[in-house]
């Protein structure tokens, strides 16, 4: 009777010991739960998607909180500046776009005339779909447009776009469609403006 009674009250110690505690979990149930506890975000936007006045056509995260968007038509055809041939110091990345086009703005400066309007100054000037910060893409910009031309669409696969990238052994000549190829500054050349969300 003392022995059933002892195994009796070892057996309610122990499974009241085992209910006071969490039941245990392997790594990788653990892992799993963590997981399926987690959200990912959703995908904000997408290469093609028509928005913020054009079409995305690049992503600068996973997820597409940001990224680039091209104006869905041409500008009017420019040359890349009005005047001399001045290095004003622009970068090819991704990224450097806006910046370029400000320091053409700065180096080039307001238009005499209807003659002398050029591709940077038309991209700024843009007013297309309600939005004022278009901008001339970089090299780099130019080529992930260049890459996803049909999805948005309007491109002339025999003409070439102005980058906002100059050649940086060369001051007379820019870079364009978004290669290493690099054109006399002062050609009449294809526009299409990008802005950045």
């Amino acid at each position: 009777m003392k022995t059933t009674f002892k195994s009796l009250v070892a057996a309610l110690m122990c499974l009241a010991i085992s209910c006071s505690k969490e039941p245990m979990q392997s790594p990788l149930a653990a892992s799993t739960r963590t997981i399926d506890n987690t959200t990912a975000p959703a995908k904000t936007h997408f290469i093609g998607e028509r928005f913020g006045g054009g079409i995305v056509f690049y992503l600068a995260d996973a997820i597409g909180k940001h990224g680039l968007i091209a104006d869905m038509v041409d500008l009017p055809q420019a040359k890349w500046g009005n005047g001399p041939y001045v290095a004003t110091g622009t970068e090819t990345g991704i990224g450097k776009g806006k910046e370029n086009t400000l320091k053409i703005l700065r180096a080039q400066g307001q238009p005499i005339n209807t003659d002398s309007i050029y591709a940077a100054w038309e991209c700024q000037r843009s007013v297309r779909s309600g939005y004022t910060d278009w901008y001339l893409p970089s090299n780099a910009e130019l080529n992930q447009l260049w890459i996803h031309r049909e999805i948005v669409g309007g491109f002339d696969f025999i003409y070439n776009y102005w980058s906002s990238s100059e050649d940086p052994n060369l001051p007379e000549y820019a870079y364009v469609n978004g290669g290493g190829l690099g054109y006399s500054k002062n050609a009449l050349l294809h526009v299409r403006a990008i802005r950045s969300y």
